[in-house]
């Protein structure tokens, strides 16, 4: 049944990403954490036992991920970032309000920043980091996650 409801859903998604500009495929796992896999890798879902497999360039092998853990599957706008920053590992998507930062390493210094060069959040990253753009007035702001740097409007 889940695997029925999981194959609807990639479906939908497909259907409605064809209309849109998403440009990549999110898997939100319930502890919070997205996975994100971009279009132009070109992923393949496919199904295996209790798993949802997804591979694509960057992951020949395949990303293994259990069902039970998996919250929802959509797809979300990647913010304007150069392809080093893909290279790094790092993953950077803009989406509902949010701006997250994934696979980063452990200890990684995040912080973000105001035009005239206030630190106005700093913590220390480890796998993942996310910021709420309800947190901060309007205006245009500098998020740096280790040697990755990208500007945000709000």
């Amino acid at each position: 049944m889940r695997k029925l409801l999981l194959s609807l859903s990639l479906l939908v998604i497909a259907l409605v990403a064809s209309a849109a500009t998403e440009t990549a495929l999110r898997v939100n796992l319930l502890s919070g954490e997205p996975v994100t896999f971009l279009l132009s890798g070109k992923p393949e879902v496919s199904f295996s036992g209790d798993k949802l497999q997804i591979t694509d360039n960057a992951h020949p092998a395949g990303i293994f991920l259990e069902f039970n853990n998996i919250a929802h599957l959509d797809f979300a706008e990647v913010s304007a970032i150069n392809k080093s920053t893909f290279d790094a590992g790092i993953i950077v998507t803009y989406d509902r309000g949010r701006v997250d930062f994934a696979n980063i390493p452990s200890g990684t210094e995040a912080s973000v920043f105001t035009l005239d060069g206030r630190c106005v959040n700093r913590t220390s990253a480890d796998g993942s980091y996310s910021v709420s753009l309800s947190d901060f007035a309007p205006g245009i702001y500098i998020v740096r996650v280790g040697n990755i740097v990208t500007k945000i409007r709000l």
